[in-house]
């Protein structure tokens, strides 16, 4: 399977790494400056740990590597985008999303609700790092080939409900850590 990388797909992603290759950073400063780049690394997020990939590119080529072995599933959502779930059996990252029977007496009194992007959500304050094994791996097919869209590593969630649109158990039981 061909995995197509655009500079765009790698930028928006970079959100979800500690650190990129210097060959990742070489193509993106052609585009996007060294400011930029600092800044989308240090969005809040899930974030994969800098000694499992350093680049989307990287983290591709050790799913594909672990194929079908670490492989839990696939599915393919209206908007035609594969998400394709991996568990690799060993930390690979942290993630950003936290079940409510996961939370201590203390951390429950400070759950908020916030807008992210047009959306409400449940946030929460966390003063521990919550280590995962699982990733996502984003693609959009087209003819022959695939597009990166993202990854990220953590449990694979619905898309979070727009306002006016009735919520869903998954966002109802968990909430993002600020």
């Amino acid at each position: 399977m061909k995995i197509i990388f655009t500079t765009d797909s790698i930028y928006h992603s970079l959100s979800h790494f500690t650190e990129i290759s210097e060959e990742v950073n070489s193509m993106l400063s052609v585009v996007y400056d060294d400011k930029e780049i600092q800044e989308q690394l240090k969005l809040p997020g899930s974030k994969f740990s800098s000694s499992f990939v350093k680049s989307p590119q990287e983290l591709a080529t050790v799913l594909q590597n672990k194929f079908p072995d670490m492989f839990c599933s696939m599915r393919t959502d209206i908007d035609g985008r594969i998400r394709l779930s991996f568990k690799l059996g060993f930390p690979i990252g942290t993630t950003s999303i936290i079940h409510y029977t996961d939370l201590t007496d203390q951390e429950k009194k400070t759950i908020k609700t916030e807008q992210r992007n047009d959306c409400i959500v449940k946030t929460v304050e966390v003063n521990r790092t919550i280590q995962t094994d699982e990733c996502q791996l984003i693609l959009i097919p087209q003819d022959e080939n695939y597009y990166f869209c993202t990854a990220f590593p953590g449990e694979l969630a619905p898309p979070l409900p727009r306002q006016g649109e009735n919520g869903n158990l998954f966002w109802e039981t968990h909430l993002f850590i600020r």
